[in-house]
């Protein structure tokens, strides 16, 4: 289960255990701020830097 302390790399290994294939998504990437990855099924998945260290933000469906 993703957790709020959860990194981007732990994530994406989950993820990708899964078969979930996300790739880094540059409408919700900041540098220095926040990452954020789309899957293929429109699932958009954001990370917040916070002192250099990224923690998982929200996990939602986009709004296409």
């Amino acid at each position: 289960m993703p957790h709020k302390e959860i990194g981007v790399k732990e994530f994406l290994d989950c993820a990708k255990q899964l078969n979930v294939v996300l790739e880094e998504d540059s409408l919700h990437t900041f540098k220095n701020l926040q990452l954020g990855f789309k899957s293929k099924a429109e699932v958009i998945v954001i990370f917040y830097i916070e002192e250099g260290v990224e923690k998982l933000y929200s996990i939602h469906l986009s709004k296409k």
